[in-house]
């Protein structure tokens, strides 16, 4: 693999990651990608992952949110990797590129990968994304992506430890109300719950299956958690 390999997955960890707001169905998301993938390759690699410690890196961070069966944790992934995703169900093109990315990576894994392996996906979009409706969107992406919500008040509060902003724009002359522009970013969470890596908006599906795979076989030292 060459160019969005092994080597820009380590180096993204080198890198002090800010997201500027990506305006849904905007200008400028290619080069933003671009820009921040050739920043990466600038720096030097290291021959074992580290921490996102740069001050200016989103902590990331445990959160409680509410999956169409009952409350999901992050705690409860412990033993897994967890490739987190903030978005909402009327995105009309932003987030499926992500998702539709997740699901391909996690496709592409052996089973023994992908069953240590979960997507999740928050809505920033309370008012419409239910959590029946998320279990309704995400089942059609792949199994082992979960779609979890909450009250306004607690998805900020989880935003904000990923560095996500998101904020309503009202559409006139629209068949949908209002649109929700937000950060587009991938977060690889370890199976100790560490922020590991972040992906900018249009990572291939290759890149995040490969760095799955790398956390595993770095990190993992627990049993399989069903």
């Amino acid at each position: 693999m060459t160019g969005y390999g092994v080597r820009f997955v380590l180096a993204l960890l080198r890198v002090s990651f800010f997201f500027p707001l990506i305006v849904v169905g905007g200008e400028g998301i290619a080069q933003e990608a671009q820009t921040l993938q050739d920043s990466a390759q600038e720096n030097s690699l290291q021959n074992s992952p580290q921490k996102t410690e740069d001050s200016e890196s989103p902590p990331g961070g445990g959160f409680t949110l509410q999956s169409s069966t009952g409350p999901v944790s992050l705690e409860d992934l412990r033993g897994k990797v967890v490739l987190l995703y903030f978005g909402y169900a009327s995105c009309p093109d932003v987030c499926p590129l992500d998702l539709y990315n997740m699901a391909a990576a996690l496709d592409d894994m052996d089973d023994e990968t992908r069953a240590r392996v979960r997507g999740i996906f928050v809505s920033v979009d309370p008012q419409r994304d239910t959590a029946e409706k998320l279990e309704e969107y995400t089942k059609f992406l792949h199994p082992n992506i979960l779609g979890l919500t909450a009250d306004e008040k607690t998805l900020r509060e989880v935003a904000s430890r990923y560095g996500v902003q998101y904020y309503r724009v009202e559409i006139k002359d629209s068949d949908l109300p209002y649109a929700v522009n937000h950060s587009a970013a991938t977060y690889l969470i370890d199976p100790e719950g560490s922020l590991r890596f972040i992906f900018p908006h249009g990572t291939p599906s290759s890149v995040l299956q490969e760095a799955s795979e790398y956390t595993l076989t770095r990190f993992l030292k627990a049993p399989l958690i069903d």
